[in-house]
């Protein structure tokens, strides 16, 4: 069996995250299938091809199963050297089962433009009898009548979408009132490391998010300000910083400008999945703008910060009663106030239970999410 993971990638760690956790289900399931990605799944093709021109795909090696898979292997034969191609591509055609794990793409954020694009392809897809399977992610708004009619195309052609939280299954109903292949599981990305430790460092990790200049109100100076001023303070409390990229390009610059506030700052922008989860197991506090470093941190049983530019965030702190640690306004004293409440050993270990009941009623939702996927899978 042939699977297809749409919209992972090795730039974002989140995203790479996602695809590593398909990956191992998929061949825990079917330890004979093929399993591949995006052509801009590690970026070297990006050069060559556009992924709107041809879908490749690479399985992990980790897996041991390496296959690229090309809808117009003849265009690629043009632009790559022949000894790249030999027998590990096929013919998208061959693909039984497409996983779209884009995460926030489809809606307001993404456009008009990747949704019709989305609409054509998964159209072609349910027409060459592949089952279409959307994994947790947020979608929407969809602002407009265009953009609601397309993405109920793109509802009616597949076979189950699950929605990452409330907002999301609510924009989807109100483009397409399907409640059968409409469904709600939260993020699925599996924790892999051996030990989570039960004893916590005097240590935050910051893990900051370019978005937070480009999609809010706050701009560049005021949330670069923000972030040297909650660096500081977590240093005047006596805590070390590491600071976690989880992005490649301007939130690695970020990383890089804000290593020079204190000679307590130490960047990490790469690693494993396994490494950058063990960096955060043990920390005290993490803070975080970015989704799935949020989502490490709680898998991982650490109490959290956070700053918001999307409703996502928003969702996730309230599902998990933290409300009062996500950040609305990148205000430095409000980091402050959180910093020093977080600092408390009872407040530490209330959120912790707090946290750790939320997981396993998650871990549960995730089991049956999974279950739904195979016997969809395996319906005629």
């Amino acid at each position: 069996m042939n699977f297809y993971i749409k919209g992972v990638n090795t730039r974002n760690k989140g995203a790479y995250w996602m695809g590593q956790t398909i990956f191992r289900k998929i061949l825990e399931k079917y330890s004979e299938a093929s399993v591949g990605v995006d052509l801009s799944y590690s970026g070297y093709f990006e050069l060559i091809a556009s992924p709107f021109e041809v879908i490749t795909m690479k399985a992990n090696k980790d897996m041991g199963k390496t296959v690229w898979v090309a809808d117009k292997i003849k265009k690629i034969n043009k632009r790559l050297p022949i000894n790249i191609l030999g027998t590990n591509f096929m013919d998208e055609d061959e693909i039984d089962v497409v996983f779209d794990a884009s995460g926030f793409k489809y809606g307001e954020v993404g456009g008009l433009e990747k949704l019709s694009f989305l609409k054509e392809k998964v159209k072609k897809w349910r027409k060459d009898n592949k089952k279409i399977i959307f994994f947790p992610q947020a979608f929407g708004p969809f602002n407009t009548q265009e953009m609601q009619n397309t993405m109920a195309e793109v509802i009616n052609n597949s076979h189950l979408i699950f929605a990452r939280e409330d907002t999301s299954y609510e924009h989807l109903l109100q483009v397409c009132g399907d409640k059968e292949k409409i469904k709600i599981a939260p993020d699925f990305s599996e924790v892999r490391i051996d030990e989570i430790k039960q004893k916590f460092e005097e240590r935050i990790v910051v893990i900051p998010n370019a978005k937070m200049v480009k999609k809010t109100k706050f701009g560049s100076e005021k949330y670069i300000k923000f972030l040297k001023t909650l660096i500081k303070k977590a240093s005047d409390n006596e805590l070390s910083v590491t600071i976690l990229p989880h992005s490649e390009g301007d939130d690695e610059q970020l990383a890089v400008d804000l290593e020079k506030v204190s000679n307590n700052v130490q960047v990490k922008s790469s690693g494993n999945l396994e490494d950058i989860q063990k960096l955060i197991n043990g920390a005290k506090i993490v803070f975080s703008s970015r989704y799935h470093g949020l989502i490490a941190a709680l898998r991982l049983g650490i109490p959290v910060i956070g700053t918001t530019w999307a409703f996502k965030y928003e969702e996730l702190f309230d599902e998990f009663g933290l409300n009062r640690y996500l950040l609305k306004d990148i205000n430095p004293n409000e980091a402050q106030r959180a910093i020093e409440l977080l600092d408390s050993p009872e407040e530490q270990e209330k959120l912790r239970k707090k946290i750790d009941g939320k997981n396993s009623e998650q871990k549960k939702q995730t089991a049956k999410m999974w279950d739904l996927i195979w016997a969809e899978i395996n319906t005629a």
